[in-house]
């Protein structure tokens, strides 16, 4: 019977382990995944400000 309770606790313990290992991956891929799609909408965002400048530059430009 001790054998029956020591394999149960192992495996219980070998389950509450996968779990941990699977919530700190989905964390850390979750956080690579945010970081990239910033950096994307950092990129965006400056070259708009650069086509806002070079559109402003040739309209006062003009006259």
């Amino acid at each position: 019977m001790p054998d029956t309770e020591t394999s149960r606790s192992s495996t219980l313990l070998r389950r509450l382990v996968a779990l941990v290992v699977l919530v700190v991956a989905a964390y850390v891929l979750f956080k690579v995944v945010l970081n990239i799609l910033s950096g994307i909408f950092f990129a965006v965002v400056v070259i708009a400000a650069l086509f806002a400048v070079v559109w402003a530059y040739r309209t006062l430009k003009r006259r």
